[in-house]
């Protein structure tokens, strides 16, 4: 069996994760929401949680865009608003 074989697949959000060099689970969290300590947190990305580990090139793209503005200092708070107001219907589901 060959190296690239043998080594564990990663997941479709774990690769967001590895490719933009973000720490484990925080692509995840941007796109599908999480709960910690008994609250919920939507998503930043997606409308809704889905549950699904496919990552559209959309939601690809967002999240790099939201890693370089936390790596600039901007806090996801102030850019969850902004986020949410996409356009209706640009990226059908």
């Amino acid at each position: 069996m060959s190296a690239a074989r043998s080594r564990k697949r990663r997941s479709p959000l774990a690769q967001v994760d590895h490719i933009l060099g973000l720490k484990a689970g925080t692509s995840a969290r941007w796109i599908d929401g999480y709960q910690r300590a008994g609250k919920s947190y939507p998503p930043v990305i997606r409308p809704e949680p889905t549950g699904a580990d496919v990552v559209r090139w959309g939601e690809f793209v967002e999240s790099r865009l939201l890693a370089e503005y936390r790596d600039a200092g901007v806090p996801l708070v102030r850019m969850r608003p902004a986020v949410g107001c996409g356009l209706p219907g640009l990226f059908p589901p």
